[in-house]
C-alpha cells in the first residue's frame, strides 16, 4: 500500500515510546493525522451523499468503519 507508506512518512510516527521529547513530538503528530483523517473522513461524507458507484462505496465504507468503531469502544 504505497499511498500507505507516504502518508506516514508525511505525518510521522504517533506512538509514543514512553520519553518526554519523543512523545511530545509523536503526540503532535498525531494530532495531525486526526486532522487529516477528519478532512478525508468529511470528503468521503460528501460522496457517500451521491448516488453514483462512488457514492455507494463511500457509504459502505463509512458504515463499516462506524460499526468497527463501536465494536472497539464496547471491547
Amino acid at each position: 500500500m504505497l499511498d500507505y507508506d507516504v502518508v506516514k512518512k508525511l505525518t510521522g510516527p504517533i506512538e509514543p515510546v514512553g520519553e518526554t521529547h519523543t512523545d511530545g513530538h509523536r503526540y503532535e503528530n498525531l494530532r495531525g493525522t486526526i486532522e487529516l483523517i477528519e478532512l478525508l473522513l468529511v470528503d468521503i461524507t460528501e460522496v457517500a451523499h451521491s448516488m453514483s458507484r462512488a457514492g455507494l462505496r463511500a457509504a459502505r465504507f463509512l458504515r463499516k468503519t462506524e460499526g468497527e468503531l463501536k465494536e472497539h469502544n464496547e471491547s
